[in-house]
């Protein structure tokens, strides 16, 4: 494995003043040396080798529109959509699409207020209002239109990707907040990724669509004998605290007092920052790891936990950004826009 005590220095100075480390007698998080030290010495025999096929991603989750983030004594829950009931609402809003087939825009307007007069809040009426002023040309007041959806609905990510349309046509610096909050709040929606592709170029940011999938197999043989493969030694670096971690006996008890957060947390930091440590030592082949790339950059200016919300969380389970306040978005939103996208440079 590939390292140097400067590298390592580096990466835990910049890991303490992060607060990442909390500093306990004899605890500590654990470089690719230290790992090949544990490994060595452990009771378990570990073998490594090269993975013969590469990890190819799944079909990630996307989310269904019109869910409610709601807040109870158990935390921030997300709630199942709400069903447009009144049975004034439901005839005016299958007037209104009526004329919307026939093209007939003012009488569908006229059709959706009075459906809304019925059912104020309803988030699916004043979507359908603000789509129908938007293709009148109306766009103020459609913009009026959504911003009180989301203010029913903040996590509602139509309503800011209608708005960043809206944006997106008058050349309003908004138009990257929301296309950005539309994109978090639907992490995996390919549709959304690629508009806001479209959206970041056209404001010279370059969004590539490279995924952080660690290229590594951990697998139990034996009772004492584990397998671990790996294509790249940055990904045997993340492999083998993963192996350290599942399997050997008592580790994860010794790591849980290391910080107060949720020790999943801490257990992906240190993987992340063996293969981090590992990479930054190759002389050759750095273009392969895009994700280690942007971690780098990401532990350098404090967002590593926006790193991984963003790259690994939220694409195993997109609901989660839907409990996070605007504040913590808004935060992801900066490692989007400062550090995972590229500045497009004069031609």
């Amino acid at each position: 494995m590939y390292y140097t005590k400067n590298n390592v220095f580096k990466a835990f100075l910049v890991l303490f003043c992060c607060g990442f480390i909390v500093q306990l007698p004899g605890q500590s998080l654990h470089t690719p040396a230290e790992m090949s030290q544990l490994i060595e010495k452990s009771a378990i025999k570990f073998l490594l080798d090269t993975l013969n096929q590469p990890i190819i991603p799944k079909n990630d989750p996307v989310m269904d529109q019109g869910w409610y983030a709601i807040r109870s004594s158990k935390g921030i829950q997300l709630d199942q959509p709400l069903i447009l009931t009144n049975k004034k609402a439901l005839k005016y809003q299958s007037k209104a699409n009526k004329c919307l087939k026939r093209m007939q825009l003012g009488k569908a307007k006229k059709y959706f207020k009075a459906a809304l007069k019925e059912s104020p809040n309803s988030i699916v009426l004043l979507k359908q209002l603000a789509s129908t002023y938007i293709e009148a040309g109306d766009d103020e007041s459609a913009e009026t239109t959504l911003l009180k959806a989301l203010d029913i609905n903040p996590i509602d990510f139509q309503a800011h990707e209608l708005l960043a349309d809206i944006y997106r046509v008058e050349k309003n610096n908004k138009t990257i907040k929301h296309i950005s909050f539309a994109h978090l709040l639907n992490r995996n929606d390919e549709n959304l990724i690629n508009k806001l592709q479209e959206i970041y170029k056209e404001n010279r940011l370059v969004y590539e669509k490279w995924r952080l999938t660690p290229q590594y197999e951990v697998k139990k043989i034996q009772k004492e004998l584990v397998s671990i493969r790996s294509n790249g030694s940055p990904w045997m670096a993340y492999g083998s605290c993963k192996a350290i971690w599942k399997y050997e006996n008592g580790y994860k008890e010794k790591m849980e007092h290391l910080a107060s957060v949720d020790i999943e947390m801490v257990e992906e930091k240190e993987c992340l920052l063996n293969a981090l440590i590992n990479y930054e030592g190759l002389e050759n082949g750095k273009e392969k790891y895009p994700a280690l790339k942007a971690l780098g950059l990401a532990l350098e200016n404090q967002y590593i936990d926006d790193y991984i919300l963003y790259e690994k969380i939220a694409v195993e389970d997109p609901s989660i950004m839907s409990k996070l306040s605007v504040e913590q978005l808004e935060k992801i939103i900066v490692y989007l826009t400062d550090i995972r996208a590229k500045e497009l440079l004069e031609q």
